[in-house]
């Protein structure tokens, strides 16, 4: 520690309030570390995400809307052009639309899936990764703990030592005082 020079902290109870205060600081420190990092991977997975899947997704689905949307525009100018061409022709033209419009509806409803399962596949992966910083940040507090333990006892022996010391330096000057006052 930083204490070695000032005189060892009065018994028992400072040790144990300056190891809470320490505690305190060292657990808000680690919570804003950790609350920092985990925003910054959050932005750049969804960021990563987000470039990754939905621009090639979605742009397959425009190539596609735009082939449906020029294959009904076409049936529907044949349309046109065939008023004077038979009933049955005619009719082709109307159901080709709507399975044209039935194809759109389809490529919709699967946009739909996959933004559901790219959210869900995020929410998964945030879980992991906070059930996975929580097992490592209790690891990290418990050996924390232990080692603080550690050095309040090593703390604790040393002023032990030195008030017994003391002890004895003192009992030493007594005694010889005794022998200087039976001369």
């Amino acid at each position: 520690g930083d204490g070695e020079g000032s005189p060892a902290p009065a018994y028992g109870r400072s040790i144990a309030s300056e190891i809470r205060i320490k505690k305190e600081e060292e657990a808000q420190e680690a919570k804003k570390k950790q609350d920092d990092l985990w925003e910054e991977l959050q932005r750049q997975q969804a960021e990563n995400l987000r470039k990754q899947k939905e621009a090639k997704v979605i742009k397959q689905l425009e190539k596609d809307e735009k082939q449906a949307r020029d294959a009904v525009e076409q049936e529907a100018a044949v349309a046109g052009q065939a008023l004077g061409q038979t009933l049955t022709e005619a009719t082709k033209a109307v159901q080709e639309r709507m399975q044209a419009e039935e194809l759109e509806r389809r490529r919709q409803e699967e946009k739909e899936r996959l933004h559901a399962r790219i959210a869900a596949r995020k929410q998964r992966q945030q879980e992991e990764y906070e059930a996975q910083l929580k097992a490592e940040q209790e690891k990290e507090a418990e050996a924390k703990k232990q080692e603080e333990a550690r050095q309040a006892e090593l703390r604790q022996k040393e002023l032990e030592r030195k008030l017994a010391e003391e002890a004895k330096k003192e009992e030493e000057r007594k005694r010889r005082e005794k022998e200087w006052e039976k001369q």
